[in-house]
């Protein structure tokens, strides 16, 4: 699991920033849809902050290099 750095680092010091993470889930894992919702809702319930989850291959070309760079691995 990784936080990814763009929107982190523009709002880091504002009380309505959001957690966004990148997730990768072995594959064929079941139900995975459910299991990203059960993550999600508890980093939120957490955290108190709105929570985007994205696995890697999902992320456009465009941004992937820069969100991976800025990635904090947890």
């Amino acid at each position: 699991m990784r936080e990814d750095g763009p929107k982190k680092n523009k709002k880091q010091n504002q009380n309505d920033s959001d957690i966004d993470l990148v997730v990768e889930f072995e594959e064929n894992t079941p139900d995975l849809y459910g299991k990203k919702q059960k993550l999600k809702a508890e980093i939120k319930s957490e955290f108190n902050a709105p929570v985007d989850i994205c696995r890697e291959k999902y992320i456009k070309p465009a941004f992937k290099n820069q969100i991976l760079s800025e990635a904090k691995y947890a």
